[in-house]
């Protein structure tokens, strides 16, 4: 108001307020030779284009410099947004002319139709067009939540909390959860003369928080939402592996047995809700729950710290045996000298032990280093499907270089193929070496691909 300037830089704002200087006088200096401010002259707005929002009023700012080369600043920002990337300057400078210097002007939705359009002057990649961006300005992801919540076949009030408190993660749960009910992202990317957002963004596999609803029963919500998305597939090994996650996360089940797992998930009605389903698991045989009195087969215990105590427990010495042996083959052990197994069976007291142990190749086994910790079967179980995903994890956590968001999308349809993806470029990063352990998060995990 008493400098007659416009903000092209809301961030930049934010940090000069974060430590205001002392004094008004102070502030008039340092605001007269502000970057991010624009005084209506030409030599004070070079950032201009840099700087203005992409909304009409950004527009409509840098539109009224009468500068087709400031206004190809601006458009080259806006094209990564629909997907392109500039690759004839040239062009760009004409599609720009021709946007200023028009009479009349064009308006921003006007402007975005044409770009929207794909014009020769960049390369076009439809598949990244609109999606969300965490570096974005909150009012842009503030106006995709309202159009999303509006058109979307769920009340956004139900959004779960843990995506709830951040509104790029609302954001990307009411988009994902639009596309999983309608088969397309949003109509637009264009909202109340600003650019939003049609699509959630990339997710990563590396990260606990899953705000993104898809039909990958790994890391798909666990939310009616994203029950739904698994439920509409009608696949009895995909919603398996859903209960399991779910049973294993939610209800902390302790022992699943696949057998009663694979049957529950190939009824023909399973149950319709998450409520339906906690009520059905908490009633079934092949489930083990900490309210329970819980007994752990030898042979079907998860090769997690639960596992073992739940074997353990029972006081029978075979079973033990039985257990450690399943962890030995893991490591690409082969038991030849049973009595000294049997000894160390006795002196260990839980998982830790055992895999400590194990990485020091005792004696009383052969051991096949190409084998350890690489799945074997065929057409690995649901809980093995399971430690793959703590595998892709700590792969992802352990690289430098690679960067686990870039999993190609051949790749992400499968658990396995990510976590074959994962391991196989762990080893690249670190001369062919496999993860340097085969235990985490209190669970035996994979190190190498299949």
């Amino acid at each position: 108001e008493r400098l007659g300037a416009s903000v092209m830089d809301a961030r930049r704002l934010a940090e000069f307020a974060s430590s205001p200087p002392g004094s008004l006088f102070d502030v008039v200096q340092l605001l007269q030779s502000a970057q991010w401010l624009c005084f209506d002259k030409p030599e004070a707005c070079f950032e201009l284009a840099s700087g203005a929002n992409l909304t009409s009023d950004g527009y409509q700012l840098v539109l009224a410099q009468d500068s087709p080369e400031l206004m190809a600043h601006f458009i080259a920002r806006i094209v990564p947004h629909f997907g392109g990337r500039v690759v004839d300057e040239s062009g760009l400078q004409a599609f720009s002319a021709s946007a200023t210097l028009a009479s009349p002007a064009i308006t921003f939705e006007q402007l975005l139709a044409r770009i929207e359009m794909r014009p020769a002057w960049a390369l076009w990649d439809p598949d990244s067009a609109c999606l969300l961006d965490r570096e974005s300005e909150a009012a842009s992801i503030g106006l995709t939540l309202e159009l999303a919540c509006d058109s979307a076949s769920f009340d956004c009030a139900n959004i779960p909390s843990e995506c709830a408190n951040n509104m790029w993660d609302s954001a990307d749960y009411a988009l994902s959860v639009y596309i999983e009910n309608t088969g397309e992202p949003l109509p637009t990317c264009y909202h109340k003369g600003s650019l939003i957002f049609s699509r959630p963004g990339p997710s990563s596999w590396a990260d606990t928080s899953r705000c993104v609803v898809t039909r990958d029963p790994w890391t798909t919500p666990l939310t009616d939402e994203g029950y739904h998305a698994i439920l509409r597939q009608k696949n009895a090994e995909t919603l398996a592996a859903f209960v399991h996650r779910f049973a294993r996360e939610r209800l902390e089940a302790e022992r699943i047995d696949e057998p009663g797992l694979l049957a529950f998930a190939s009824a023909s009605r399973p149950p319709q809700s998450l409520h339906d389903l906690t009520r059905a698991l908490l009633a079934v045989e092949w489930a083990c729950f900490p309210d329970d009195s819980c007994v752990h087969t030898a042979a079907g215990a998860p090769l997690t710290e639960d596992g073992f105590a739940g074997v353990s427990s029972q006081g029978n010495r075979l079973y033990n045996e039985q257990f450690v042996l399943r962890v030995v083959e893991h490591y690409g052990g082969e038991v030849v000298d049973q009595a000294a197994f049997a000894d160390f069976v006795r002196a260990v007291s839980d998982l830790r032990g055992v895999v400590d142990a194990l990485d020091e190749g005792p004696a009383w086994a052969l051991w096949n280093t190409s084998l350890a910790c690489a799945p074997l079967e065929a057409k690995p179980s649901v809980s093995e499907a399971w430690a793959a995903t703590l595998s892709i994890k700590r792969a992802c956590l352990a690289m430098s270089i690679f960067d686990c968001d870039d999993i190609p999308q051949e790749c992400r349809s499968s658990v396995w193929d990510r976590a074959d993806y994962a391991l196989s470029a762990y080893a690249l990063e670190h001369r062919g070496e496999a993860l340097p352990t085969c235990f985490y998060q209190d669970s035996v995990i994979f190190a190498r691909p299949r």
